[in-house]
């Protein structure tokens, strides 16, 4: 078929195919021949190519079944017919640039998928387990936080207040904590939004260190550059990997510096450079 093709046209033809990714399949769908370059947007080989689809001869259905292992549709540019024999299916060796709204829909989903899951196994899991499953937990519960909070937003700075009381809510729901959270509404620290991650996670194992060892009120207040969230219980001391995140975030990625006080009160304070 491929032979009869190249006799069928023109040689200006030849050579656009000969440059562009294309595929030639039977009447009933089956791909009988690809070129080298539409097997590189395939990722396989002819015969792997054969495995892809059995599909119909409605063009509609080629373009939605041929890719649904490999390339989205979009890598299609025409679909011909062949007589009744079959299809030429030329295709875009430009890989598709994905819309912003189909980004923030998969990364949605990807959290809720998480997030679910965590739900599954915090269910069935032994009572020592629970705990660090949960931990978990809250800081995917901080990462979804900190997407919903600079979505659309990118060039733009947001008041850290926001995030953090977001994120002390999620932890204490979470662990099953009503603690009292006094906060103002906002805040005189901005953060750009290219540094959200960091502050929220931050703010997650402080968070997740008070909901786990304390239901006492949570005082959050801010002067300056400076957030000091307290409250009054003795603490243990924070474990080692939350000291770690805290740590690296604050003084690597957001140029600050913290305290952490223990005693009869636990404190935190965190000061950001803006």
């Amino acid at each position: 078929m491929k032979k009869e093709l190249m006799e069928l046209t023109s040689p200006i033809v030849n050579a656009i195919l000969r440059t562009r990714p294309y595929l030639i399949t039977d009447a009933d769908g089956n791909i009988v021949f690809a070129n080298e370059l539409a097997v590189k947007i395939l990722a396989g080989t002819p015969s792997h190519c054969n495995e892809l689809a059995r599909i119909n001869s409605d063009c509609d259905e080629i373009i939605l079944q041929i890719f649904v292992n490999a390339q989205p549709s979009e890598q299609i540019c025409s679909i011909r017919m062949i007589e009744n024999d079959g299809y030429v299916v030329m295709m875009n060796d430009k890989p598709r640039q994905l819309k912003s709204s189909e980004i923030i829909h998969q990364v949605r989903n990807g959290m809720s998928i998480l997030h679910a899951m965590l739900e599954l196994e915090i269910s069935t899991a032994p009572e020592n387990e629970i705990n660090r499953l949960m931990v978990s937990q809250t800081r995917i519960k901080a990462m979804a936080a900190v997407y919903d909070l600079t979505t659309g937003n990118a060039d733009t700075d947001f008041d850290a207040m926001k995030l953090l009381t977001a994120i002390v809510a999620n932890s204490q729901s979470t662990f099953m904590q009503r603690s009292q959270v006094n906060a103002p509404e906002s805040s005189t620290i901005k953060i750009p939004t290219k540094n959200a991650l960091y502050f929220g996670l931050v703010v997650a194992e402080i968070a997740i260190h008070l909901a786990k060892h304390s239901d006492t009120p949570i005082t959050i207040s801010c002067t300056g550059n400076t957030i000091k969230i307290t409250t009054h219980a003795n603490l243990p001391k924070l474990p080692a990997l939350s000291k770690t995140i805290i740590d690296g975030y604050m003084t690597k990625n957001l140029k600050g510096k913290y305290l952490v006080e223990y005693g009869e009160t636990f404190g935190v304070e965190l000061t950001i450079d803006n």
